[in-house]
């Protein structure tokens, strides 16, 4: 992969394989399982690919994207047992992909027991895009007491999620999905069963910059901790949240949305059975700005004041 020119395809075997690729400016790769000649060929966890620990300590990702111009086509891989790359602080950002002033395009991936500090999958910054397009996020995260935040983590970007789903992930601070300044929409999705601990946002947060959330599916996601937010949470931000069910989620402040200086439309969703804990108010909580609620359904949701 690193001795591949600008524009090649790369076919990975199936099998185990260790690599840390550096995807540099104006370099651009197709990489991928037999999917990526045959698409309706299925091989995504049987090619799977970890990072080379032994090429650097403070790199340890499987594909480093550092542009401008750099761009990645990844097809039908399972990534796992990223880390990431260490950022200036000392964390590590981005587990598996680290994306700066870079184009990502991921289809049939799974991301799979990554463990960074920040984007413990993936981090997009710096004017990069990035679209995962039948993705699944599975299992990132740990609770091993290490400060844990979003799969995935885009600032001054934009991120498109379509058909993906995020299951099962433990986040300890932050939210799966964070976009600072950025612009993000998700169609199509499911995030299902993650768990949060320590002060939490959401599953989803919005901090700055425009959300469209269109058909998506939160279900069954939990905090442990009295200072989380809840599922979706739009700050200084503008979002459109169109079709989308909230069902069983259970945090602190609102169990479904909480708005706080935003400018947001919610649109033929449904909250059912969601529980508000410890000082909830309830299902939604608008904090200063405008939220326009059309044709939308609460049904047994509880708030304990």
């Amino acid at each position: 992969m690193n001795a591949a020119s600008n524009g090649d395809s790369i076919v990975v075997a199936p099998g185990n394989h260790r690599c840390t690729v550096n995807v540099g400016s104006g370099r651009n790769l197709h990489i991928g399982s037999i999917e990526l000649l045959y698409p309706d060929s299925s091989q995504g966890e049987s090619v799977v690919i970890q990072p080379d620990s032994s090429v650097h300590p403070d790199t340890l990702a499987c594909f480093v994207l550092l542009g401008p111009d750099a761009s990645l086509h990844l097809v039908g891989v399972t990534l796992t047992q990223g880390r990431g790359a260490r950022l200036p602080s000392g964390l590590m950002a981005g587990g598996v992909v680290f994306g700066r002033r870079s184009d990502l395009d991921a289809h049939h991936v799974l991301f799979a027991q990554n463990y960074a500090n920040v984007g413990i999958s993936c981090w997009i910054e710096d004017s990069s895009s990035a679209t995962f397009t039948d993705c699944e996020f599975r299992g990132n995260g740990s609770d091993d007491g290490e400060f844990r935040q979003a799969t995935v983590r885009a600032w001054d970007s934009e991120v498109r999620v379509v058909g993906s789903r995020f299951v099962a992930n433990i986040v300890r601070g932050g939210a799966a999905i964070i976009s600072s300044d950025s612009y993000l929409q998700m169609s199509d999705c499911v995030v299902d069963s993650n768990i949060f601990h320590t002060t939490s946002i959401g599953t989803v947060a919005v901090l700055g910059g425009r959300c469209d959330l269109i058909n998506v599916r939160f279900n069954d996601n939990s905090s442990t901790f009295e200072m989380s937010l809840s599922a979706v949470h739009v700050q200084e931000a503008t979002a459109t949240i169109l079709n989308c069910d909230f069902i069983r989620n259970m945090f602190s402040a609102a169990a479904s949305i909480t708005m706080t200086n935003s400018e947001t439309l919610v649109s033929n969703c449904s909250f059912l059975d969601n529980t508000a804990l410890e000082y909830g108010p309830g299902t939604v909580l608008v904090a200063d700005g405008h939220a326009r609620f059309v044709e939308c359904q609460f049904s047994d949701n509880i708030a304990p004041t």
